[in-house]
């Protein structure tokens, strides 16, 4: 879960069980502004995902205020993905 008031360089853990789940995460940028198919988002929260357990899952997520995340991006792949609608 992000913080309540994400700040530029927060580092927190997604969860935690030894050896099964260490995922953490880290605040890279704020105030961004994304584009996908459902439209275009501002004031976005760019979170940098990964896991000591396996490198190759480092992923970028963009979470927008009101509609949650609308972009996630694996930074090793380069799979990307988009909010496509928000009913």
């Amino acid at each position: 879960q992000i913080p309540a008031l994400p700040q530029l360089g927060d580092v927190y853990r997604m969860e935690f069980r030894l050896g099964q789940a260490e995922d953490l995460a880290r605040v890279v940028a704020v105030q961004q502004t994304v584009t996908v198919p459902a439209g275009t988002f501002t004031d976005c929260v760019a979170i940098e995902e990964w896991s000591p357990l396996d490198i190759r899952e480092l992923v970028m997520k963009y979470f927008a205020p009101n509609a949650g995340m609308v972009l996630e991006v694996n930074l090793h792949t380069g799979e990307r993905l988009e909010l496509i609608e928000v009913r």
